[in-house]
């Protein structure tokens, strides 16, 4: 029995040795790790160099301890980050190395991380080494613009602290090592993955010349915060139109600052986990919406990297029906015309009145079929109405919520004559030179009695009648006594005979001839 105990112990011993070997450089100095890979900066002043073999010793003194890192980037549409099996000296340990003790400096001081090739970011001390996670779940998530965390997202949380990871690989090229920063997430839809920073040890060149070497700066420095957000759509105590939405500004200058501006519309104050006004730091900007009535509160600040918060914006609204904008209408046959207005997803429906004698009625109220939206721009066609007789329309919107229905104030009217349309001018030709004829062909109108043709020497002035038609199947006509060499031009309008008189619709587009 303590035969057996003893091999099991052997093998156990055996496979930690391996494992550790197969995860961790060891501290062995060799020509592959004894060149400076990195230095440390305190105020400004260089106060340590450290070779590859140093950091490889530090991780060591640590524990060589095996971390996964949760992280997203800064698309629109996100899908989790997560880098499994990360090993390295950790950051607040390569500043005790360098005498610099996190704990005596001030949250609001700055370290700067740079790789070899210069590129980094600037943190608040507070910032990088504040209590920051690895969620095992966040991976499989794939947020949308504006969509809560879910809960189940925040089981298994494990506390991580910032490292520079050694060894570290390319999600698309595991054959390309980039050594990085990494740390954990204050919460699992924070947009940490950009700030791990790249290149912190040339492995490949191994600091050729001595200029590819990372750098670590740390400055006392007085708090500064981000601008404080600025020119919301709407002033604060505004009222404000349900599907409305609400834009933003703030000074920060893409892609250098790395911020966000992050918003409630419950009235608690927005953090790190509150929806993302922007979601990238080249701008990408997502407006608030408005999606529903009654009294609402928006608070708002910026958010980022390097500088404390700013303040928050609030902003009291008090969020109606509005009524429809851009409403408009014309004539689109000779007995119908067509309204159109801007629409948007929160609103119920629309009531289209139209003057009757002297009084509006409703004739029609448009409601989405099977719960969908109405486009963007909805058009809404009256029909069997008298042509060369004007007609007047307003609508209004309306929300209904359980049982109580809230109604829009009314758009302005619009006055609008059903009339017959254009025609176009498909033709005109001579049939023979000499002749001192041109020859008109046009397109058939419906429900047109007839075609009036005007001509001009000129293109846009001085047209007068020169010859009418009756009835809708002679769409052509001949006009005769033109002078050879001179250019004619012609437009033609359709009417309808309404108690007797003529309802002329528009004039076509001008065309011409040069007679030979």
């Amino acid at each position: 029995m303590k035969r057996l105990l003893s091999i099991i112990m052997a093998l156990a011993l055996a496979l930690t040795m391996c494992f550790s070997q197969s995860v961790v450089y060891g501290a062995e100095k060799t020509t592959d790790n004894d060149f400076v890979a990195l230095k440390v900066f305190y105020k400004d002043k260089l106060v340590k160099e450290m070779t590859l073999y140093d950091l490889e010793e530090l991780e060591e003194a640590e524990g060589s301890v095996i971390r996964s890192y949760s992280g997203y980037n800064r698309n629109v549409t996100y899908k989790g980050k997560e880098l499994k099996d990360l090993h390295g000296p950790t950051i607040q340990g390569i500043l005790a190395e360098a005498g610099i003790d996190v704990t005596a400096l001030k949250s609001t001081d700055i370290i700067e991380i740079n790789g070899y090739d210069q590129y980094g970011y600037k943190f608040q001390i507070g910032q990088l080494f504040k209590t920051r996670y690895y969620y095992p779940k966040a991976a499989d998530e794939d947020y949308q613009i504006g969509a809560p965390v879910k809960p189940e997202t925040m089981e298994g949380a494990v506390e991580v602290p910032a490292i520079l990871a050694l060894d570290c690989r390319e999600e698309e090229d595991e054959d390309k090592r980039i050594d990085r920063l990494v740390f954990g997430q204050e919460y699992p839809n924070e947009q940490n993955y950009t700030l791990f920073t790249k290149y912190m040890v040339d492995y490949k060149y191994r600091n050729l010349n001595g200029t590819r070497i990372s750098e670590i700066r740390v400055k006392p420095a007085k708090a500064t915060k981000w601008s404080n957000v600025t020119s919301p759509t709407y002033k604060n105590k505004a009222k404000v139109p349900i599907g409305s939405q609400i834009n933003f500004k703030t000074k920060y200058k893409p892609p250098q600052d790395v911020a966000w501006i992050v918003y409630t519309t419950d009235g608690t104050t927005p953090d790190v986990s509150s929806s993302k006004y922007n979601y990238s730091r080249w701008g990408d900007n997502r407006p608030v919406e408005i999606n529903k009535l009654g009294k609402m509160t928006v608070k708002v600040k910026t958010i980022g990297v390097g500088k404390s918060d700013s303040s928050v914006m609030t902003l009291n609204y008090t969020v109606i029906v509005g009524k429809p904008a851009n409403f408009s209408a014309k004539s689109t046959n000779y007995d119908e015309v067509t309204l159109s207005w801007d629409s948007n997803k929160y609103i119920t429906g629309y009531e289209v009145y139209q003057l009757v004698g002297k009084k509006y009625q409703l004739i029609d109220t448009v409601i989405p079929e099977n719960g969908e939206a109405l486009p963007d721009k909805h058009e809404y066609t009256v029909k069997d109405l008298k042509t060369g007789t004007a007609c007047k329309f307003k609508v209004r919107a309306f929300v209904t919520e359980g049982e109580k229905t809230t109604y829009s104030a009314y758009t302005a009217i619009k006055s609008v004559t059903p009339a017959v349309l254009a025609p176009e001018i498909e033709d005109i030709y001579q049939e023979e030179e000499g002749d001192g004829t041109a020859m008109l062909q046009w397109s058939v109108i419906e429900g047109a009695d007839g075609y009036e043709v005007q001509r001009s020497l000129y293109k846009s002035k001085k047209f007068a009648k020169v010859l009418t038609t009756e009835g809708n199947e002679e769409i052509f006509a001949s006009n005769t006594g033109l002078k050879t060499g001179k250019t004619y031009y012609y437009k033609v309008r359709a009417y309808r005979l309404v108690d007797g008189k003529k309802k002329y619709g528009s004039y076509s587009i001008v065309n011409s001839i040069k007679i030979n």
